[in-house]
């Protein structure tokens, strides 16, 4: 019978000072800029017509919704979105204020509505961007000439400028996503497509099959001249996305992203959940490097093609450990979600963690191991300087959860993950993870449910408290 207990010095490299378990979560529980309550999303049915020359887009979205209180107002995210009509179950006329600071629309209608399931039915109008974050356009040259990309890249809060919603972790909903997209092109989400309509002037209406419950920042859809090679494991149509003429640096990530899929399957316990898993180059760098979006990931076009004509070897290790970590985000962070951006040391560290794992497991030859010591090290030499923070630190807003993901968050988070598993054991660790999975899939969580669970498999129950005290 084990309790798990991390010495002080290991309390403040989560806390950053012996703060009480409690009392953490007291602290960070204050100040969050939320949506209040009045209509809690159940399911998103988003229609979006893009403009790619103009770098406009037309939307219509329609947000099933319960309220426990009913009420005049609701309050979504909203930003650079123009409202062009509002209404609730088809009926009253809502009237916008627009606050771009905050990122949000208060819309009050001239009644009150009931409590209970309504339905509110936003048209919109927005800008396609030239960034590489909320929804932007990226042009390349190709051998026919100039192509441009339309893609979307969200975490942590830029769900809000393609779509009003209620764009915080913790609310997941389904979505069901139909777009208008050039014929020659090819349109992809996080869930396979379900019918294309054929339209006049050269278009086509792709729509997607609906998502299981998920946060609006794993939310995807990229339309371009794409080609796609794939392959099944474990029931899953696994593939490689990328601009036409790159097939030939397609086939390495494939091959190791099946083996990743099969290995995790059965690390974590749980298959995954969605019937295909695409990973998708970009053009170009995007910001943040990739991005983990449920079954549609999201890659720096470097950190997933492999030529093997011309990459290095290290160029081959780099493209097995970000895909490896980004896959990892499709059980440790998709499926089961921090509730709130304060936790996502949890969901980085454990990726980062997670990538040299599998890399000792699958390509041992390489001794990643041996790697993870220079990961702690950049950890350590951050939290050494004055602008060191706690792994799990407060984040009041969506620009705080912009800065969080640092150093530190990765890093010294992985150094905490290494520290837990050598402690109870790679055995029990495994175990307690497998629990957490099943326990939580499709929900929202802390960490303190992910050291319930190893601890149960340890031996003794214990609250966060006793683990980090």
């Amino acid at each position: 019978m084990r309790t798990i207990k991390i010495k002080t010095w290991a309390l403040w490299m989560v806390c950053g000072a012996p703060i009480a378990g409690a009392d953490v979560t007291q602290a960070l529980s204050e100040g969050r800029q939320v949506l209040p309550r009045t209509l809690v999303p159940v399911h998103y049915e988003l229609s979006l017509i893009p403009n790619a020359g103009a770098l406009t887009f037309k939307g219509t979205v329609q947000i099933v919704g319960d309220t426990p209180t009913g009420g005049r107002q609701v309050v979504v995210n909203a930003k650079g979105l123009t409202f062009d009509e509002v209404r609730l179950d088809g009926q009253l006329t809502g009237t916008v204020a627009l606050d771009e600071k905050l990122g949000r629309a208060a819309i009050t209608f001239p009644s009150a509505f009931a409590p209970g399931r309504h339905t509110l039915e936003i048209a919109y109008h927005g800008p396609i961007t030239q960034g590489t974050i909320g929804f932007f356009a990226m042009d390349y040259n190709a051998p026919s000439g100039k192509r441009r990309t339309l893609a979307t890249n969200f975490e942590p809060a830029n769900a809000r400028a393609l779509l009003p919603c209620w764009d915080e972790p913790a609310l997941k909903a389904t979505f069901a996503i139909s777009v208008i997209a050039p014929a020659g092109q090819m349109a992809v989400s996080n869930i396979p497509v379900a019918a294309i309509t054929p339209m006049q002037g050269g278009l086509q209406r792709v729509r997607f099959a609906e998502t299981p419950r998920m946060s609006t920042y794993l939310l995807f859809l990229g339309i371009g001249d794409f080609e796609r090679v794939h392959r099944e494991v474990d029931g899953v149509d696994v593939g490689v996305v990328f601009k036409r003429g790159d097939a030939g640096k397609a086939a390495y990530a494939l091959q190791e992203a099946v083996a990743l899929l099969h290995y995790y399957n059965d690390y974590f316990g749980v298959s995954f959940p969605l019937p295909k898993l695409d990973l998708i180059a970009a053009p170009g760098e995007i910001t943040g490097g990739s991005m983990e979006n449920w079954g549609a990931i999201f890659f720096s076009q470097d950190h997933v093609l492999f030529d093997p004509a011309a990459s290095t070897e290290r160029e081959r290790q780099t493209v097995f450990l970000v895909v490896s970590h980004e896959m990892a985000h499709q059980w440790f962070g998709d499926l089961v979600t921090m509730a709130w951006w304060d936790n996502l040391w949890l969901n980085e560290g454990f990726a980062r963690w997670m990538q040299t794992h599998a890399a000792d497991a699958l390509h041992p030859e390489w001794h990643t191991g041996l790697q993870a010591a220079r990961i702690f090290e950049s950890g350590k030499r951050a939290d050494a300087q004055v602008s060191t923070h706690p792994v799990l630190q407060p984040v009041a807003s969506a620009e705080q959860a912009a800065q969080a993901f640092d150093s530190i968050t990765y890093n010294k988070g992985a150094a905490v993950i290494t520290m837990l598993e050598a402690y109870v054991g790679a055995t029990d660790f495994r175990d307690g993870v497998r629990a957490y999975m099943r326990k939580h899939a499709f929900g929202n969580t802390v960490d303190s449910d992910l050291w319930r669970e190893i601890q149960a498999v340890a031996g003794n129950p214990a609250t966060l408290q006793r683990i980090i005290s």
